[in-house]
């Protein structure tokens, strides 16, 4: 393998494993959510107190981790993906349209994404935006930081997926660390 191959394939498996580790700190946000939930729930049925914080924090929290999760589950292929006739094409093929794919509409569309994401993150944070869906009133610019940051994730992980695909068109065959999920 050449020098320059084996810098790619390093790039890949960089950024893979940059996905993994941060995937499995973020998944620490659960957690979170679960203290939260489990609060809620002694406090409003064994109490009888309620809080004012906890709707907004639940769908804060699990916006926050639904977000950061889709680079992940880009790197696991566990996206949506259109499988009528897949299975008959050839590793060759598949990564051709994959490659095309990325380029004609990922990359446009997620990086559009991410510079109007970045946008609103912060105009909420000049303005010090806060939530009208309940009297607690949260701040949002941390949630609304969390998009560009779950979009920046995502194009640096198709960077990685573009990758193994031209991989796959020049030696037709699937990227050898692949592992996808099916659904």
């Amino acid at each position: 393998m050449t020098e320059r191959r084996a810098g790619w394939l390093r790039v890949i498996a960089t950024i893979d494993k940059f996905t993994d580790v941060f995937s499995a700190v973020a998944s620490g946000i659960i957690l979170v959510l679960v203290l939260i939930v489990t609060y809620e729930v002694a406090a409003r049925y064994l109490f009888h107190a309620p809080t004012r914080w906890a709707f907004d924090m639940t769908y804060m929290i699990y916006g926050t981790f639904f977000m950061l999760g889709a680079a992940y589950a880009l790197r696991r292929g566990a996206h949506i993906r259109t499988d009528l006739l897949w299975a008959m094409l050839s590793p060759r093929w598949r990564a051709a349209i994959d490659f095309t794919a990325y380029v004609l509409f990922f990359f446009p569309a997620i990086s559009l994404l991410f510079l109007t994401s970045v946008d609103d993150a912060w105009h909420s944070w000049v303005i010090g935006e806060r939530s009208e869906q309940s009297s607690w009133r949260p701040y949002l610019f941390i949630f609304k930081s969390m998009m560009p940051l779950a979009l920046f994730l995502l194009l640096v992980q198709g960077i990685a997926e573009l990758l193994k695909s031209w991989y796959a068109i020049l030696r037709n065959e699937p990227y050898a660390e692949e592992e996808k999920i099916e659904i």
